[in-house]
């Protein structure tokens, strides 16, 4: 396909004008090079495209109709549309179109496929029953109560705790069978008659016509009252013994004796951790006595603690401390009645103070002059 210009001259060139630039070669074929001349190899033919082959020769292939109709769209819709493609903003699909599914934790913009829908349905449902796997079931099953959560609050603040409920009207619980549950169960009014009806008649009556396996009683329970000779002793009127002959009974004394003793002065405790006397009774050393003290203490410096003993001057009978809090407090200090048999000396209370020398024994602080007294009874 030789190239040659469309026009041509036919003046000489000995007569072209000086200013005019014409080759003698104006008219001569052109040689072509290159891409040129590979495509110089091939004919014009209808409908097809030019292109290198791959022996860098001129080929051409056939352009359809379709492609042509592609390449003659004036726009990207009409293109798309030839296509038969989805328009990247908002796409209309149609038919069945499908998309890789994403993983299961996926919270992204990435499109979620049937697959991914039913998997993430599957999660939260998580093996519920069959019954209750759709939210229109749940909401069945709560009543289709929108406040759900308020009406079982106010449901349970009507109800009874487990942890010692206050009942009001008349409360009712299931009867426990029998009448010899012995258990934590809740005890109703059946029950508790039931176990009244199975007692004995003499629980129920008290008459002794109705106690079974009554005791054998001896001769002297058939025997009258009275205070002489076979007669059974009876209370008086006054609750009292009447007048008996009590020669035969032992371990008794012949008089009952009771003695008590006072302090008439204050005792210092001027030294500390020393035990100090207080009232004592001089009872001799013959019986059995039953002692009791009481005894007034206060310290006029300082807080301390008092330590005492209930005794004969060789046996402690029963001892114990107590405090003094602060200064000028007081503490009274009672031992109880404790027994001895022949008490060795005379019988006393004696008191030291374990940490001042500023505590003393008050005879007279309630003003009646027997703050600190310490009384016996021989019993035997």
């Amino acid at each position: 396909m030789p190239i040659k210009h469309s026009k041509t001259s036919d003046v000489a060139d000995a007569g072209i004008p000086a200013n005019w630039v014409k080759p003698s070669d104006w008219n001569d074929e052109h040689e072509l090079t290159g891409l040129l001349a590979a495509l110089d190899t091939i004919g014009v033919q209808p409908n097809t495209v030019p292109f290198i082959d791959g022996a860098s020769g001129g080929a051409t292939f056939l352009i359809s109709a379709f492609v042509r109709s592609l390449m003659n769209s004036a726009t990207a819709t009409a293109f798309l549309a030839l296509l038969g493609a989805a328009a990247l903003n908002s796409p209309a699909f149609t038919g069945t179109p499908t998309a890789p599914t994403p993983a299961g934790s996926d919270n992204s913009q990435t499109l979620a496929t049937t697959a991914f829908v039913q998997a993430r349905i599957a999660a939260l449902v998580a093996g519920s029953p069959g019954l209750l796997d759709t939210l229109n079931e749940l909401a069945a099953a709560l009543g289709n109560d929108p406040n759900f959560a308020t009406t079982m609050t106010n449901a349970l603040a009507l109800k009874a705790p487990l942890n010692s409920p206050a009942l009001t009207g008349t409360p009712t619980a299931p009867t426990v069978a029998g009448s010899t549950d012995s258990t934590t169960k809740i005890a109703t009014t059946a029950f508790v008659q039931a176990c009244i009806l199975a007692l004995a008649a003499v629980a129920r009556t008290g008459a002794y016509s109705d106690l079974s396996g009554k005791p054998t009683l001896g001769t002297a329970a058939a025997l009258d009252v009275g205070a002489t000779a076979n007669k059974v002793v009876q209370l008086d009127g006054s609750a009292k013994l009447p007048a008996v002959d009590g020669s035969q009974l032992t371990n008794v004394p012949a008089t009952i004796t009771s003695m008590t003793s006072s302090l008439g002065a204050d005792v210092a405790m001027s030294v500390t951790n020393t035990y100090y006397d207080g009232p004592s009774i001089a009872q001799g050393s013959v019986g059995k006595w039953e002692v009791c003290a009481v005894v007034t203490v206060t310290n006029t410096a300082a807080a301390t603690e008092i330590n005492w003993k209930l005794w004969d001057g060789t046996t402690v009978i029963a001892s114990g401390s107590a405090p003094i809090t602060a200064s000028g407090a007081r503490q009274t200090i009672s031992t109880g009645v404790h027994p001895i048999n022949t008490p060795a000396g005379n019988l006393r209370i004696s008191l030291r103070d374990i940490a001042t020398s500023t505590s003393k024994m008050e005879f007279n602080r309630s003003g009646s002059g027997k703050d600190c007294t310490i009384s016996a009874t021989r019993i035997g």
